[in-house]
């Protein structure tokens, strides 16, 4: 509300402010942009440091095959923390890796060291991305 003396601002002014996403304190603090992890809000970057949204949080093995069949990238962290600001480093699989995976088994969860373990799909401007949690094996390679 506009104080006395004051004209209220237009839709047009208002529409043509920044909005928060486009300001500084969405860079900074918890949502400082960490390429290829976590940030402490929970918001998941490429090594790049593309913001990277969740399509899916309970993947299954098939699907993860599909989606790098289709050229989807691969990240892993093995201690079942989720890759979060507080816990381990995510690892991204260089693109020789990811090209072992494709046209081959699915990913599977060995259950090696009792970690929880799942499967999510996330997807940026660039590419799909398959995050693997946990006690992960796939291509006969433990990711966990």
């Amino acid at each position: 509300m506009a104080k006395k003396g004051q004209r209220a601002r237009t839709f047009v002014e208002l529409a043509a402010e920044p909005t928060w996403s486009q300001t500084a304190a969405a860079r900074t603090g918890a949502h400082a942009v960490r390429p290829g992890a976590v940030n402490a809000a929970g918001e998941f970057f490429d090594p790049d440091g593309r913001r990277l949204t969740l399509v899916d949080g309970d993947l299954g093995p098939a699907q993860a095959q599909r989606a790098v069949d289709a050229g989807a990238l691969v990240v892993a962290e093995c201690c079942g923390c989720g890759g979060g600001s507080r816990g381990c480093t995510p690892v991204w699989l260089d693109a020789r890796q990811v090209g072992s995976l494709r046209g081959g088994a699915p990913p599977v969860f060995t259950g090696r060291h009792r970690a929880p373990t799942w499967l999510e799909l996330w997807t940026g401007p660039e590419t799909d991305v398959v995050f693997t949690h946990g006690d992960v094996s796939w291509g006969g390679t433990a990711l966990g």
